[in-house]
């Protein structure tokens, strides 16, 4: 028994170098795999802290993104693409609460009309809407009249895929049609880490830290923005009935979005949203809805004294610019806005449905988070009354 104990102990020691090694070997590639991991996890935090700024100064488009993608797929019944005309204007959450209705502001302040078809690609990877509403408002502006910022706001917003390659080489493609200083050239398009990693030098705060991917809850309505409690009086506003012709790059582009709708299987409802008209933009904005309606598609025309008198609109209170309506504004463009919907699109009621939970949390914290500020804004009209 002691020969065979020894014979044992002496096989097992003859193993033990490889078993050593092989656990040494399998060690090694563990902790090669976590510092993958690690690094991986490290450069995402990176390339997301240094990127589109969030907050007031940048308007939310980043938070508003966020909140897009965050949502469940195939939970919105419409969405609504367009710029600053639209997400002051159209109060989702409040919507939902009157109607059920699943209805999104997937928006982008002073969105250039060439993001446009990119914007809806975007949203029809995830969501399977009845209906698409795209804004007029930015019509009127030729490739001279976009910023740098305003490609930006959507590019360096939108997830890293195809389309927002193609979205980046449309955009600056018809940024090379005009007369400014735009680098068409800047690496930064592709990789905007290249674009925003001076921000470490006094561009971050501790909020972006903390949470570099930030979102909201209003299912992209600007209840963010503290102009929403403001108000200004317009005076006298009458819709402008004359046409001047379109930039013809941006008529160009406006005809290839008709063509793409044409495709789909969504119904298409184009929209302006009342305003305080600015006469040089609104007769091209004209055109604009001329053209689509000769293409076969819905154009609802908001600037209309019958339509102003519909929804109760008072252009000495419900504004806090000429361009955007503040809350008290937007309550009574969403109440008839909504109601049009129903009449003439087939939007279920999605009240009481666990699938649109979200909906029902994002009234919550809409109501809540806009309840004093719109108080102290009635309040002050109530007093000019």
């Amino acid at each position: 028994m002691k020969k065979e104990t020894e014979k044992e102990s002496l096989h097992e020691g003859t193993r033990d170098p490889e078993d050593r090694g092989g656990k040494t070997k399998k060690k090694r590639i563990v902790r090669f795999v976590v510092f993958l991991v690690i690094t991986a996890l490290i450069s995402a935090y990176t390339v997301t802290l240094f990127s589109f700024p969030s907050g007031l100064g940048a308007d939310c488009i980043k938070e508003r993104f966020n909140c897009f993608y965050e949502q469940e797929d195939d939970t919105m019944d419409a969405i609504f693409i367009g710029a600053s005309g639209i997400d002051r204007y159209w109060v989702a959450p409040q919507a939902y609460e009157d109607t059920g209705i699943t209805v999104f502001n997937f928006t982008s302040s002073s969105l250039p009309v060439v993001t446009i078809k990119y914007m809806i690609k975007e949203a029809l990877k995830t969501q399977d809407p009845e209906l698409l509403i795209i804004d007029l408002r930015t019509t009127y502006k030729s490739p001279d009249g976009i910023a740098e910022t305003f490609i930006r706001r959507v590019t360096d917003n939108m997830k890293w895929s195809e389309n927002r390659l193609d979205c980046i080489d449309a955009s600056l493609d018809y940024l090379r049609k005009a007369d400014n200083e735009i680098d068409e050239d800047d690496p930064s398009w592709y990789f905007s880490f290249l674009k925003y990693h001076s921000r470490w030098a006094g561009g971050i705060t501790a909020r972006d830290l903390v949470d570099p991917a930030p979102s909201t809850d209003y299912m992209g309505y600007a209840a963010h923005q503290p102009n929403i409690y403001k108000m200004k009086d317009l005076g006298d506003v009458e819709p402008v009935t004359d046409r001047e012709p379109l930039d013809p790059d941006t008529e160009d582009l406006i005809v290839d979005l008709c063509e793409y709708l044409d495709t789909l299987d969504q119904e298409v409802l184009f929209i302006e949203t009342p305003n305080a008209p600015i006469y040089d933009e609104e007769v091209r904005i004209n055109t604009a809805k001329d053209l689509v309606a000769s293409m076969g598609h819905e154009v609802l025309d908001c600037q209309d004294e019958r339509i102003y008198e519909e929804m109760g609109l008072d252009f000495s209170t419900d504004f806090y610019n000429a361009g955007h309506t503040n809350i008290v504004g937007a309550l009574k463009f969403t109440k008839w806005m909504q109601e049009y919907l129903i009449e003439n699109y087939d939007l279920p009621d999605r009240r009481g449905d666990e699938r649109y939970s979200a909906w029902e949390s994002s009234y919550r914290s809409y109501s809540e988070d806009t309840a004093e500020g719109r108080a102290e804004l009635e309040a002050r009209i109530r007093k000019m009354k």
